[in-house]
């Protein structure tokens, strides 16, 4: 039973660290002083904050179980589809 929940928390953990570099590597360039318009820095942090916690909060839903998975691949298809009109819109 153990062999089952190893990969499991192994995959969990891979995800998390996964994320940090990420979103690590994101705040780096917002620390590194690049030309960018106020106007664009609140907009790069929003994005920011909120890609964090969207992406934290579904890495952890998919780990809780089957509902966890379903409402996983419901979330990420909504935000999929949402990027698809934003791609036209904008």
């Amino acid at each position: 039973m153990d062999s089952k929940v190893q990969p499991t928390v192994r995959m969990r953990r891979i995800l998390n660290i996964f994320g940090i570099l990420i979103f690590g590597g994101l705040a780096i360039s917002y620390v590194i002083p690049l030309p960018i318009s106020s106007k664009y820095t609140n907009e790069f942090i929003l994005f920011m904050l909120v890609s964090t916690i969207l992406y934290y909060i579904l890495v952890n839903i998919y780990f809780m179980g089957q509902m966890g998975e379903k409402i996983f691949t419901r979330v990420l298809f909504i935000v999929g589809l949402f990027s698809i009109f934003m791609a036209f819109y904008i």
